[in-house]
């Protein structure tokens, strides 16, 4: 086994840890601090396997439930994010969400790692936390992503304009380094669950504390498919 399957399986294997022994003390722990009231049987504490092994001491989990900001289909319900670091579960378990400043904690504590970090990976992270809704973004490696086998497959048409862009445009997700801010240059379908039109780019910036800015977003092709499988949810 190599080392990047070798550290997988161990942060793997520590989470499946925290969450068995600390699951209960988790939920109690976070639940007044997001102002929850119902039954905590009514919760449930999973972890987000795209952002397992992103962070090496932070686990990202999602808490679904009754009540929380963030929509989540299918099926109908809502979800809230928190990171964990299971080495002091009880002290460092923070809230992911627009409102708090858990992603800042998390971005600050991670700030040398992040270079090292997979710039679509992290995009996502970043994105994924700052939206509370099913309107969001799929980051891409580059434009080739739009037409992977694997979209075609699911019954995906690009239109003509899209295929001219993609045969003509360098634009891909990239990443650049100063000495106070780190920025990823995120190429994102952005739309309503698996029904996302907009390509563009949205610039987003890290502060060395922790701080980050999402910019105004740049729109390359609206829409981009001809065809989009039917998917009901």
């Amino acid at each position: 086994m190599n080392e990047p399957d070798e550290n997988r399986r161990n942060h793997l294997g520590s989470l499946r840890t925290a969450l068995r022994e600390s699951e209960e003390r988790i939920l109690r722990r976070i639940c007044p601090a997001l102002k929850i009231e119902d039954d905590i049987s009514l919760l449930s504490l999973t972890p987000l396997h795209e952002f397992t092994d992103l962070f090496p001491d932070t686990h990202i989990l999602a808490i679904r439930g009754p009540g929380f900001e963030r929509i989540e289909l299918p099926p109908v319900g809502s979800v809230t994010l928190i990171a964990l670091r299971p080495s002091n579960p009880d002290a460092t378990v923070v809230e992911l969400s627009p409102r708090s400043n858990g992603l800042r904690e998390v971005l600050a504590s991670n700030w040398n790692l992040l270079p090292d970090l997979s710039p679509v990976q992290l995009a996502k992270f970043i994105l994924t936390t700052h939206t509370t809704g099913v309107v969001d973004h799929e980051v891409l490696t580059d434009m080739t992503s739009l037409d992977a086998s694997s979209r075609r497959d699911e019954g995906f048409v690009l239109n003509q304009n899209a295929r001219r862009i993609i045969n003509s445009s360098p634009a891909k997700t990239f990443t650049s380094v100063s000495s106070n801010s780190f920025s990823i240059h995120a190429l994102t379908l952005y739309g309503w669950m698996h029904e996302k039109q907009e390509l563009g780019v949205t610039d987003i910036t890290v502060f060395n504390d922790g701080d980050y800015q999402i910019g105004d977003r740049r729109t390359i092709c609206d829409p981009v498919f001809d065809e989009i499988p039917r998917i009901w949810y």
